[in-house]
């Protein structure tokens, strides 16, 4: 049973593996080229549950898209409504947007913006900067040693 339980908390150090919280959110798909809310705001490793509607008032179809998360909803005529779930795994700012040709140029876009847990959203790594991911990695593996003791002191 140990075992397990190592693996359980091994999967929990790394990065992206488990959720923060949940957020439900819903999220409107207006005629007028507009989606509400206009900004999304999380933490790394939230769960995103949203619940996104094309109301029923509407008289052209729209969907959402956030492919920096690789998801998105099918065409949604006037009336439907469509649950889909993102666990955001990273911090930055992101885009949403309707893909129906016309609407996101006409601004029917939005923002999500992610900060990390630790402090505000990381800025990319300049040019001099190492941007090797072996931070992420001790990170994880500290996590580990730390989990480790934790069970030897039960014993």
């Amino acid at each position: 049973m140990k075992p397990v339980w190592i693996s359980l908390v091994a999967l929990a150090a790394l990065p992206g593996a488990a959720t923060a919280g949940t957020q439900s959110i819903e999220v409107l798909l207006h005629d007028y080229l507009h989606i509400a809310p206009e900004t999304i705001r999380a933490t790394v490793a939230d769960l995103l549950d949203l619940r996104v509607t094309n109301p029923a008032e509407n008289t052209a179809a729209h969907d959402f898209r956030l492919d920096d998360f690789d998801r998105m909803t099918p065409l949604l005529n006037p009336g439907q409504t469509v649950a889909i779930t993102a666990v955001v795994d990273r911090a930055g700012t992101f885009e949403y947007w309707c893909s129906v040709p016309g609407h996101r140029d006409g601004g029917m876009v939005g923002t999500l913006v992610v900060t990390d847990a630790a402090g505000p959203t990381p800025h990319p790594p300049k040019a001099e900067e190492d941007a090797s991911p072996a931070p992420a990695f001790l990170g994880a593996a500290a996590g580990l040693v730390v989990a480790a003791r934790a069970v030897r002191r039960r014993d």
